[in-house]
């Protein structure tokens, strides 16, 4: 009896058939809906997303006030700081001729 031997061609077509449909072959994954992209044009969609924008919001404006009151605070101070250094170089001055004069008024009395 002669042993029945199928033709090479069609054991290849057929290896090759069975492959692309297991690379084709639909798996659960595949198949499942995407998520929708998340939306940029509308912030604050969740109430968290809200809450932390509102609180971030709130705090900017405050470190922005403490900022601009600062300024003024420092503006204050340097107007300030030339006034008392214009006047103690008055007192200085003053200070300067009342210590001579009193080394000359004692200069004097000593030699007489």
């Amino acid at each position: 009896m002669i042993a029945f031997r199928p033709p090479r061609l069609a054991l290849l077509a057929t290896g090759l058939v069975a492959a692309v449909a297991l690379v084709l072959a639909p798996t659960g994954a595949a198949f499942a809906e995407p998520d929708p992209p998340p939306s940029t044009g509308n912030e604050g969609e969740t109430p968290l997303l809200r809450d932390v924008l509102e609180r971030t919001g709130k705090q900017y404006l405050e470190a922005e006030g403490a900022l601009n009151e600062s300024k003024r605070r420092q503006l204050e101070l340097v107007l300030q700081q030339g006034k008392l250094e214009k006047r103690v170089a008055e007192v200085q001055a003053d200070y300067d001729a009342r210590a001579a004069a009193l080394k000359q008024a004692m200069g004097s009395a000593l030699a007489a």
